[in-house]
């Protein structure tokens, strides 16, 4: 596969918004450089446009088309540990673990979203481990890795229900809980659409804020009374927009967590 490279160059507390953008637009690698940020996009998908738009100025970003090579294995060889606290941490098999964790989650690395790294992913995690998942039922929405799906088989889930339209995220979910030894979990590819099941206890939602307002009311459908929904992928200053329409829903908010402008919301479905 061939990739056209965009070297943008921008303050630090931007890296991450633009990262986010430039996801939305096809984007599906980064890099982070002392200068900004690297984002790779298949060359059939590149649009010269699309992209400035969103950096919204010629100066602030270098266009390359790199040399053809194994992109997923560069990624793969640039793939740290994350510590999501003291108590999780997100390896690749090729990892080797200094001390004892209680939830050791090893991902495949893969370019597809999910991998800890990205603050939504930690703050949904985090909030995730306040939570009792014993035999509880859960709805993955969108779940890239997996990851979020395996922490809650980890956390006592045996009733796990996922799903991505992205056959390469569903393919890396299956490889990764096959490889965290949580297989019973239920992933599909598709869309909300093609998830059935109701009824459950905890429905993760960490995709962004245009889907998550488009996905509410089914997600509440889904949702058993005084279920919760977790929900990220958006800034902090999105999370009133959430916030207003969820109430039409009947879902109370709980709690907001923040970490470098993302955001977490909680949210309770009344009876």
């Amino acid at each position: 596969m061939d990739y056209i490279e965009a070297d943008v160059t921008c303050e630090h507390e931007w890296k991450d918004i633009y990262v986010a953008w430039l996801s939305e637009a096809g984007y599906d690698s980064f890099e982070e450089t002392p200068s900004g940020i690297k984002g790779y996009i298949l060359k059939e998908l590149f649009d010269k446009n699309r992209l400035l738009e969103i950096i919204r100025s010629d100066d602030r970003v270098v266009i390359h088309e790199p040399e053809t090579k194994n992109w997923n294995e560069e990624w793969e060889k640039n793939f740290p540990m994350v510590e999501v606290n003291a108590h999780c941490i997100i390896r690749a098999p090729f990892h080797k673990l200094s001390k004892p964790y209680g939830y050791d989650i090893i991902i495949q690395p893969k370019m597809s979203f999910g991998t800890g790294h990205h603050s939504t992913t930690r703050l949904v995690m985090n909030e995730m481990m306040q939570h009792d998942f014993t035999g509880k039922k859960v709805f993955d929405y969108g779940s890239g890795t997996g990851v979020l799906s395996i922490l809650a088989a980890k956390l006592g889930s045996n009733a796990i229900y996922a799903i991505d339209n992205d056959e390469w995220s569903f393919a890396n979910a299956m490889e990764n809980a096959e490889l965290n030894r949580v297989d019973f979990i239920g992933i599909q590819l598709g869309t909300l659409d093609d998830m059935k099941e109701t009824g459950f206890d905890f429905i993760l939602a960490n995709i962004n804020k245009n889907i998550i307002l488009e996905s509410l009311r089914q997600l509440v459908d889904k949702l058993k009374p005084y279920g919760k929904l977790f929900t990220s992928g958006f800034f902090a200053s999105d999370v009133e927009d959430i916030t207003q329409a969820a109430q039409q829903y009947h879902l109370n908010f709980v709690l907001l967590k923040t970490e470098n402008n993302w955001a977490m919301s909680l949210y309770q479905k009344s009876e």
